[in-house]
């Protein structure tokens, strides 16, 4: 069941809520089908209409200086990751005015003529990072810009967060790559990447969940 076509409901409170309902149909074209099927769009828009989101600048806001009141204001209409995807779908927008500097009143994600969307090249990623059986980051949505981002890339805007010292530890390990269509890393959907391939090589053919899995130092080796 397509999501996006369903018949759109907005709150008698929140006038400008066309440019939400943009957004999060944004959102909703670039997360992966999985992701996307776990979602009410509905619900989503009536969670952020009662916490005061009436448009993207307010959304914005809250996001950054609340993020778990809108959590918890969409709450089991969406797992976590589409709550991560949407703040980054408002940072992307945010980020790039002179791309939206002409953009009508109420009408979202409009660019001017010549212009190339700010995420038109924006390829949605879920970023699990393990140390031997410990995972250090689960399933964190990171999206990249089509040829501009290398793996090795990814790996440290998902360790973005990840203690200093352990951060350092790890850069003396080695570290495999390895992409999956589904959420759930199954072996018999998954390829094994190069950490200097493009990390929107994987995505392009529908590998949107990356693992890096590093291997624990009394794991390596011993030296010869």
């Amino acid at each position: 069941k397509d999501l996006r076509r369903r018949a759109r409901r907005r709150s008698p409170g929140c006038v400008a809520m066309g440019s939400v309902d943009e957004l999060v149909d944004h959102v909703f074209a670039d997360i992966p089908p999985a992701l996307r099927d776990q979602c009410i769009r509905d619900r989503i828009l009536e969670g952020l209409a009662a916490a005061g989101a009436c448009d993207v600048s307010v959304l914005g806001t809250l996001l950054e200086q609340d993020y778990s009141a809108v959590k918890g204001a969409i709450g089991t209409a969406a797992p976590v990751a589409f709550v991560a995807m949407l703040k980054q779908a408002v940072l992307n927008q945010t980020a790039a005015p002179a791309a939206t500097a002409n953009t009508p009143t109420g009408v979202g994600f409009a660019t001017p003529s010549g212009a190339v969307p700010a995420a038109a090249a924006l390829r949605p990623m879920a970023v699990t990072v393990k140390l031997g059986s410990k995972t250090l980051v689960a399933a964190r949505m990171i999206s990249v810009a089509d040829e501009t981002t290398n793996l090795a890339a990814l790996l440290q805007l998902a360790l973005d967060g990840v203690d200093e010292a352990e951060r350092t530890m790890l850069s003396s390990l080695p570290v495999k790559v390895a992409a999956f269509r589904g959420a759930q890393l199954l072996p018999n959907q998954k390829v094994d990447v190069e950490l200097s391939s493009p990390a929107s090589q994987p995505a392009s053919l529908g590998y949107h969940y990356i693992l890096f899995s590093y291997a624990p130092p009394a794991e390596r080796p011993a030296a010869q």
